[in-house]
């Protein structure tokens, strides 16, 4: 477990070593924020969370409030329709050390939606549209980088709980990721780069998905961090019946500000927007967010 953790609401994934690495500790320090900005993905839409495993008994918590909004027409009925969906969301993810390599967590995400197709309210519809938990082991870490591998079981979202059509599902979906994350030294900034790569097994009528999570940040200041994620879902096309059947790819930059010092320093704010840059039959959206991280 490191000892820069009580500095700092982040996991410390590097220990610098000689003189060099002693005088690039203010750079590599930045690998701890960045790492567990990870855990945005988990909150942004991809059950997710830091390679790094966070120190044993510690906890992360990470609440989210954020607006989605879809204005892409759609065909209902062989007819292009223009629409509006909205949707406010109130999302949280909690992560714990167990021990120093293992590490559990959940997420839950409430919201309330508003489709309305013409200029008139269709549905509105409020509800947990996900939730679900996680058990991640740390196999591989030292001072440059570091691999995990999760596996995860969620409820899916359904159109009871105000969710897009295109993406609605239901049943239980069980997932399995590998994480790498590696820290680069590039002066004057600390840089960290980002890979989760997993598959879901939905045992509903929906599809099966590939998903694809990548990020890269700097941490500019001290109390500073600049992230740039981007998420994918592709479809491997075999629902049944009329199950969802979907790909979207997003990109979501963002910006972390840590406040106070010391046993002070452990809650950062997160400002962040995510834009659907592709999509297989989905309308894209767009979606502006705030969160509060507090480590524990």
């Amino acid at each position: 477990m490191c000892k820069s953790v009580k500095a700092s609401i982040f996991p410390d994934p590097f220990t610098p070593r000689g003189p060099k690495r002693r005088a690039l500790a203010g750079q590599t320090s930045a690998g701890s924020a960045l790492t567990a900005l990870a855990v945005a993905g988990a909150v942004a839409g991809s059950a997710s969370a830091s390679p790094w495993a966070r120190g044993q008994n510690e906890a992360l918590v990470i609440s989210q409030t954020g607006v989605f909004t879809s204005t892409e027409p759609v065909s209902v009925d062989g007819q292009i329709v223009r629409q509006r969906f909205n949707r406010l969301e109130t999302d949280l993810y909690v992560e714990y050390g167990v021990t120093p390599s293992i590490m559990i967590g959940g997420k839950a995400i409430y919201g309330t939606s508003e489709l309305r197709r013409g200029g008139v309210e269709v549905e509105t519809a409020s509800g947990v549209s996900e939730y679900g938990g996680f058990l991640q082991y740390q196999f591989l870490r030292n001072d440059r980088h570091a691999a995990s591998a999760r596996i995860g079981a969620f409820s899916p979202s359904s159109l009871d709980d105000g969710v897009r059509t295109e993406t609605a599902a239901e049943g239980v979906d069980a997932d399995i990721a590998l994480l790498y994350g590696r820290n680069v030294d590039i002066a004057p900034f600390g840089v960290f780069v980002g890979l989760d790569a997993g598959y879901r097994r939905r045992f509903g009528d929906a599809a099966d998905q590939i998903r694809l999570q990548a990020e890269i940040g700097a941490k500019p200041g001290r109390r500073w961090v600049l992230l740039i994620q981007s998420f994918g879902e592709f479809s491997l096309r075999n629902e049944t019946g009329a199950g969802a059947d979907f790909d979207i790819v997003k990109i979501n930059p963002s910006i972390v500000r840590r406040f106070g010092d010391g046993e002070t320093g452990r809650w950062s704010l997160q400002l962040g927007y995510s834009e659907e840059i592709a999509g297989r039959n989905v309308a894209r959206g767009r979606k502006a967010f705030v969160s509060v991280w507090t480590a524990f």
